[in-house]
């Protein structure tokens, strides 16, 4: 599992390039967290991405089993 945070200075070339890179390495569950907008969006190899906001709750799936944290937690 990776969890990568935006930086004011990447570009969605940079962002489109390491989400590849991630998943073709076999990394089973990626969160891209925007600090600006205050969002995770979740990764996972062979689905459509998932974005959730401040309201909702982030699990760690199978990768980390019985983990939940609501999303607003990591922008206190």
């Amino acid at each position: 599992m990776i969890v990568e945070i935006l930086s004011p200075s990447d570009t969605v070339e940079i962002l489109d390039e390491t989400i590849i890179t991630y998943l073709e390495a076999g990394v089973p569950l990626l969160w891209i967290v925007d600090p600006k907008d205050r969002t995770v969006t979740i990764y996972r190899n062979g689905e459509e991405p998932v974005l959730v906001n401040v309201k909702q709750e982030l699990t760690g799936g199978d990768v980390l089993p019985g983990f939940r944290l609501g999303v607003g937690r990591f922008f206190e």
